[in-house]
């Protein structure tokens, strides 16, 4: 809430100032902090934001940046009484994005575990699995294990491949690890290919093991009342053992035979009189019996597998005297091999170098008696491997934890701790939130960018203080909302450019969105300043995740054109220097990303040019796409020189959008051809023609792998229209077939068959234009100034040839049709075709891409029964994404909850 920072009252007026030019907070502010359960928040690889509905059990998604929302479908226990279970306590997305765990705390009764699936259509999710878990069993953490070695970005603008992490899970897929608030882990899977849903458990307070054969072992007597409230699970890098912390709480002693003395509700006053026998419980009932344990226990969890059953084996260690009440926060940190750090003083014995290293932070909030706001703190720890004599003169792996620094944050406040994107030779680091307590309001002008309540810093793990190699970014707030709703819950974004945080408060649940601290500038290894997201989107490249949070940043308005330029220009030198060992073209994804950018800034363009050119430009990249998925078909349904017929019709539509397509790229070139033949000695002055030559459509015909893929295409169509042409007409669909694709190639005004030999007769000196130009070209979505002598060749001799017939290629037959006529012969829209097969929709398209707005009929239909062929594999290929790499998502998408 808004305060004024003297409590002395003032005059009408004075006060009414005062509260416009500062805000503050109270201890009530921070308190949701402290609560047992934080608000969940999530962010998928798919850049899906899943949070908790404020009110009830349900689980809601919102598509970053499209703001596309649903709701995930409820279990079958929710959906026959909602009302017995609260919003959902844990939310956990797997790093493949393909599973999502949540748990449903009941009211007064047990919780609900369940376990969804993914479709094609990223807000489509099935529930695969529920089942129950006590009320005392609650989940506390999650975890998923098996995950895929991922990259991370260096400072020279190159990437790494990362070791693996935790054990490896071979025959099972997901595998999910849960900590419950009776101190027990649990994995969850299912077999490779199975449909039977398995559960093992074993106590983490003593050793046990725990196998398919035996699923729970290590029952805890003596837990009745003590409850695991903080849980963190930590995944070492080449490591195959699980580590895992937790926090008890002590919970008042209760009978089982005790029951409460009797109320009156006529009576004002409770019962005077307490039976004997029930003097000695209600004396436990004193807060001091709510207290935390003093230590923070350990334990060492491995997964094994003996070529037929999966055990789990649990081996707790040494506690860590902890005393520090308050704990709000615990959470495993893992580095890398090549981020950790020596120091001799701090843990004298250093675990070997491949061997990443693991840190613990703990933080804290102390609110003393609740007269101001708390103090916060936060300790950290190192849990390092080390090897120890066993018997018979094996060695076995043993844990040590040394406590490395504290550090508080007073008179600020600490509310969330979060880990840092891997970023090779950075040295190991975290993300620190840290809110004020009070602060000036800002003026009029600026409150639309929001007001600063804190910032978001980057400490050094080894002792806790800012990295200086790293800038500062502000923790910004709504003017209505400052001094009354900080974050309680952070998360950051799949490509660590951002992080979103999570109110405190109860109702509505609110979402921010803030920058993340950026490395101050960086060299790359040719010696060129690194745009700060070029290593960021080159690593979601490579690791086929989207970049939507580095889109998201390139494409708002304040970006310079040239920002972008050279981030996607570095980006393909990085992807270029990965893949020159292998066939692989690291273009085409850099390509599906600038397209989401160009078409953003297109539609925020204020200028008439500004909006065309950006138009035009991320029409380019789309083409470009499209092109190469037409090369896939046509080579799907190729048999040496023949095609199979079976799927005639598809290849036909594709084969008039490449018609369209040519057309419309000849026509560009009739008319640069004529902007540079009306401009004097256009050889030496470009500046009326240099805008007409950097059409970006042009770049079909002035970059080698744009032209190349255009060629193919021709190629592919030509080959096809000569096959159906020298087929006999066996039957009148057959005559329909071929008749159709002939009238529509041959009455063009375009001599196919010539325009592929000029243009190949052209590609090498295509191929012999600058790399670099090149690249930056493609980046731009445009021919760059140095391609126009090229283009200028080319477009003379193409203009100047038998290749385009100008009167049939500008005139069209529904041009000369009269109004009613030319209702029925006018081609449709490009928006009233199909994105991936380049037909007409028929009714309500199925699914629509969120990159292009593209809308597409894929997926619908059922498939079942049908013989498997070339072309579903390629139809299948395309319901995973969109032609120009976005997601799909459901045409009818729900209202937001």
């Amino acid at each position: 809430m808004l305060h004024d920072i003297k409590s002395t009252p003032l005059s009408p007026s004075k006060a009414k100032t005062r509260e416009k030019t500062h805000w503050q907070t109270g201890w009530w502010d921070f308190y949701p902090l402290a609560e047992r359960l934080r608000k969940p928040i999530e962010w998928s690889q798919s850049s899906i934001l899943f949070t908790a509905h404020p009110t009830q059990p349900l689980v809601s998604g919102c598509h970053f940046s499209s703001s596309k929302q649903f709701k995930l479908p409820s279990p079958d226990p929710i959906v026959s009484s909602p009302t017995s279970y609260e919003p959902p306590s844990i939310i956990s997305v797997a790093p493949d994005n393909e599973w999502l765990f949540a748990y449903f705390p009941g009211r007064e009764c047990d919780g609900t575990g369940c376990l969804w699936k993914s479709t094609t259509q990223i807000d489509n999710w099935t529930v695969k699995e529920w089942w129950n878990l006590s009320s005392a069993a609650g989940v506390v953490a999650a975890s998923w294990l098996g995950q895929a070695r991922v990259w991370a970005p260096d400072h020279s603008g190159l990437n790494t491949r990362l070791p693996p992490r935790g054990p490896p899970t071979p025959i099972s897929n997901p595998t999910l690890l849960l900590v419950t608030e009776d101190h027990r882990v649990n994995v969850c899977y299912f077999r490779q290919h199975g449909t039977i849903f398995k559960i093992i458990s074993s106590s983490l307070l003593q050793p046990g093991t725990a196998s398919e054969r035996q699923p729970q072992t290590g029952e805890d007597n003596d837990l009745n009342n003590k409850r695991c409230f903080r849980a963190a699970i930590g995944l070492p890098y080449n490591e195959t053992s699980i580590m895992i912390a937790t926090r008890t709480t002590f919970l008042p002693p209760l009978s089982m035979d005790m029951e409460p003395p009797q109320y009156n509700s006529s009576q004002i006053t409770f019962p005077i009189s307490i039976p004997q026998d029930q003097s000695l419980e209600f004396q436990s009932m004193e807060w001091e019996n709510w207290r935390e344990e003093s230590t923070i226990n350990l334990c060492e969890v491995n997964l094994k597998f003996d070529g037929v059953h999966i055990s789990l084996i649990t081996n707790p260690l040494i506690p860590i005297l902890h005393p520090s009440v308050g704990l709000v926060a615990l959470d495993f940190i893992s580095i890398p091999p090549s981020h950790t750090i020596s120091n001799n003083a701090v843990s004298p014995n250093q675990p070997k170098a491949e061997k990443g290293l693991l840190y613990l932070t703990a933080a804290h909030l102390d609110f003393g008696n609740y007269t101001s706001t708390p103090l916060s703190s936060l300790t950290i720890y190192t849990i390092s491997p080390q090897n120890s004599a066993a018997s018979k003169g094996f060695s076995k792996q043993s844990w040590t934890h040394h406590k490395i620094a504290t550090r508080e944050f007073s008179p600020a406040v600490l509310t969330f701790v979060t880990s840092s994107p891997s970023l090779v030779n950075s040295g190991p680091m975290i993300f620190a939130g840290v809110i004020n307590v009070s602060g000036a309001l800002p003026t009029p002008p600026i409150v639309a960018k929001g007001v600063s309540i804190g910032t978001i810093q980057v400490l050094n793990l080894s002792d806790l203080k800012n990295n200086q190699a790293w800038e500062t970014s502000p923790a910004l707030s709504k003017m209505d909302d400052v001094g009354q709703d900080v974050p309680s819950n952070a998360v950051v974004s799949p490509n660590g450019t951002l992080i979103c945080t999570v109110s405190s408060t109860s109702w509505p649940v609110k979402t921010s969105i803030h920058l993340l601290p950026r490395r101050k500038s960086d060299v790359s290894s040719a010696g060129t300043l690194i745009p700060p997201l070029s290593p960021h989107l080159t690593t979601a490249i490579l690791s086929r995740r989207p970049a939507t949070d580095i889109t998201h940043l390139l494409s708002v308005a304040s970006t310079p054109i040239i920002e972008i330029i050279d981030t996607l220009y570095q980006a393909i030198w990085a992807l270029d220097f990965h893949h020159k060992q292998s066939s692989q073209n690291s273009s085409w994804g850099v390509l599906g990303e600038a397209l989401v950018i160009y078409r953003t800034r297109a539609v925020q363009a204020t200028e008439e040019h500004d909006r065309k050119l950006l138009s035009d430009c991320w029409r380019f990249a789309h083409d470009m796409r499209s092109l190469a998925a037409c090369n896939q078909a046509f080579e799907s349904c190729r048999k040496e020189d023949t095609y199979d017929l079976d799927f005639v019709w598809q290849l036909i539509d594709l084969s008039g959008w490449l018609v369209t397509f040519t057309e419309r790229l000849m026509k560009q070139c009739v008319l640069s051809c004529e902007a540079v033949y009306d401009t004097p000695k256009y050889n030496k002055d470009m500046t009326r023609s240099g805008l007409t030559l950097e059409s970006p459509i042009l770049l079909h015909l002035s970059h080698p792998l744009a032209l190349s893929n255009f060629i193919s295409s021709l190629a592919h169509m030509n080959q096809f229209r000569s096959y159906l042409g020298s087929l006999s007409a066996g039957g009148e669909n057959a005559h329909m077939t071929r008749d159709t694709l002939i009238d529509m190639v041959d009455n063009s005004g375009i001599d196919f068959g010539a325009l592929v030999s000029f243009l190949s007769e052209n590609m090498k000196d295509c191929q012999a234009l600058d790399q670099d130009e090149c690249q930056r070209g493609l980046a731009s979505c445009r021919p760059t100034p140095m391609m126009r002598s090229h283009l200028v060749r080319i477009l003379d001799k193409l203009i100047h040839s038998t290749i385009v017939n100008k009167s049939t290629l500008f005139v069209r037959p529904f041009d000369l049709a009269d109004s009613v006529g030319r209702l029925s012969l006018n081609p449709k829209r490009e928006h009233d075709k199909d994105v991936v097969f380049k037909r007409v929709l028929s009714g309500i398209p199925n699914v629509i891409c969120l990159y292009c707005a593209g809308r597409s009929d894929i997926g619908k239909g059922d498939r079942e029964g049908k013989l498997p062929s070339r072309w579903y594999v390629w139809e299948k290929l395309w319901a995973l994404h969109c032609v120009c790499g976005g997601p799909w998502a459901g045409n009818a998408i729900s209202s937001p909850v």
